[in-house]
């Protein structure tokens, strides 16, 4: 636990005081507060402080609480983009519950010491991830595409999710019937790798999408989204091992793949259709840059 106290720790330090605020709305907010407390004119005031003087607590209750849910059931790209991640976190902490029967003494073997090696597969699948995401984005959307053809449909930002997503499943296969004595310990950690760098990029192409569609309420659908996924995630660790000393390691781990697969289509389609869904929704804005 010291070592997620140390990483968290040092996150905050960097996200307080280094991070530098985005939102249209607090920066109008302090510039106002600012050109009272030089002039003592006390009629300079934000669009947000007008807007929040007739907002009442029941109001500011049903846009921070209900109105995420609302969006999830009626919006389709968000209700995806929420069963999705949630689903890819339940099956990302059911996968970890096989690590000690593959590498323990049932398969591998491996010391105690060891086993907790092998997570750094998914420390290197992360960064190849990061790489090749921060990559797309700075040598080609912003070093060719907002040069070239302007500001482009929020749904491009899914183009590298499609690709990702398909090797979720495709490192699930390859852990599933890799976890076994007679093939070297390496194909499962190869395995381990890919799927963490599908979802690493996946998942950050879906947040920035919905972040872009859905300005307004993004603090609100991400803090759903984020229940949604932990609450998928605790649930499904309980059937973790009743589900792999059932049906052994290949047999669960190909079960959560195929079940991934489910999810290739799905962000091809809001892909191909987001824009449409987006103009029919009370919820979202254009393309905005």
């Amino acid at each position: 636990m010291w070592e997620l106290l140390w990483l968290g720790g040092f996150s905050t330090i960097l996200l307080v005081f280094l991070l530098p605020e985005t939102s249209h709305a607090n920066i109008l907010l302090r510039r106002a507060e600012r050109l009272r407390a030089l002039t003592g004119n006390l009629a300079y005031r934000s669009q947000e402080e007008i807007t929040n003087a007739k907002r009442t607590p029941g109001l500011v209750f049903q846009e921070a609480i209900l109105r995420p849910f609302q969006i999830t059931v009626l919006d389709p790209s968000i209700g995806f983009a929420n069963v999705y991640t949630g689903l890819v976190y339940a099956f990302y902490y059911t996968f970890f519950v096989a690590f000690p029967i593959v590498y323990g003494p049932e398969v591998f073997n491996f010391s105690f010491g060891a086993q907790g090696v092998v997570y750094v597969s998914i420390i290197v699948g992360g960064i190849v991830g990061f790489i090749i995401y921060v990559g797309y984005q700075l040598l080609y959307m912003n070093g060719y595409w907002y040069p070239t053809r302007g500001w482009p449909v929020n749904e491009k930002r899914l183009e590298p999710a499609i690709i990702s997503s398909a090797f979720a499943p495709i490192g699930l296969f390859i852990f599933a019937w890799t976890s076994r004595v007679e093939c070297h310990w390496i194909g499962s950690c190869i395995g381990t790798a890919l799927y963490a760098l599908s979802n690493f990029i996946t998942l950050q192409c879906i947040f920035f999408y919905i972040v872009l569609s859905y300005p307004a309420y993004a603090a609100s659908i991400l803090a759903a989204n984020d229940l949604l996924r932990a609450t998928a995630a605790t649930g499904f660790l309980h059937i973790g091992i009743p589900m792999f000393r059932t049906l052994h390691i290949d047999g669960g781990v190909s079960l959560l793949a195929g079940l991934t697969c489910f999810g290739v289509p799905g962000i091809y389609l809001i892909y191909r259709y987001g824009a449409r869904l987006r103009a029919k929704s009370r919820f979202a804005v254009g393309d905005s840059q």
